[in-house]
């Protein structure tokens, strides 16, 4: 049983520090790395592979092969593969997300794979993803993000306003799962509007034009960098509640 729960406190660390496919993928390289794995380059013209190695590449920061070679392989051998995915079902964040409803701010969002959305209801949610940053060279290099604090929340209504709630509930992912982020007085104060050049908030650049000022500052603000250097990211939404180990005899993960 140590064994096991050992082994499920693993599992639950890798979790807990992949909230998005980016971050899965970078938590597997440094586990890799932490077991003797050495990185490749797919720029390299040749790699200097020898029996009894370990390697690993990645590409696009969403994908990754390792493989060891056997220290008695040679050309021709046989091999073994197995395969697996860094993603899951989750809300991401639309290439334009900036709603504003009833005066309040809300994140757009679309489902990705076959999510049970109705779980996401109710929950403390914030962003996780990699960003596009300009550097000061005139460069762009893609860094990861995670906002460790609950940013938003996809409410249900009271029930007085959804009678039949508990006895249906039935998910229009366009008009129940954006999440509420802000209410648009508490907004306007905080970011103004840009008064000119464009852009959705004054001197967030031209990622505010497609998203809420707000978002864009808490995402600059978290990886040291000015709002202005903010080109665009790619953002699911997860639950900030980690995992832990439940059940009576710590039995479920």
């Amino acid at each position: 049983m140590a064994t096991a729960k050992l082994a499920a406190l693993d599992l639950i660390s890798f979790i807990n520090a992949s909230p998005s496919p980016f971050h899965a993928i970078a938590e597997c390289a440094r586990r890799l790395e932490n077991n003797g794995f050495f990185r490749l380059s797919e720029r390299d013209s040749a790699w200097a592979c020898v029996p009894g190695g370990k390697y690993y590449v990645t590409r696009g920061q969403s994908a990754l092969v390792a493989f060891a070679v056997g220290g008695r392989f040679s050309p021709g051998n046989g091999f073994t593969i197995a395969a697996g995915h860094s993603d899951s079902p989750c809300l991401r964040v639309k290439p334009v997300s900036s709603l504003v409803k009833g005066g309040a701010l809300s994140l757009g969002v679309e489902t990705y794979g076959g999510g049970i959305w109705h779980t996401w209801f109710d929950r403390d949610l914030s962003l996780a993803g990699r960003v596009v940053v300009e550097r000061t060279d005139g460069g762009a290099e893609s860094r990861l993000v995670r906002i460790e604090r609950p940013l938003c929340r996809v409410p249900t209504l009271a029930i007085h306003l959804d009678r039949e709630v508990n006895s249906k509930f039935a998910v229009n992912a366009e008009a129940h799962l954006p999440p509420l982020l802000a209410s648009a007085v508490e907004a306007a104060l905080r970011d103004p509007p840009q008064k000119e050049g464009g852009g959705g908030g004054r001197g967030v650049g031209p990622a505010g034009a497609r998203h809420h000022a707000g978002v864009v500052r808490v995402l600059a603000e978290a990886l040291g960098v000015e709002p202005t250097a903010v080109r665009d990211f790619e953002l699911s939404l997860y639950d900030v509640q980690p995992s832990a180990l439940g059940g009576l005899y710590e039995e479920y993960i």
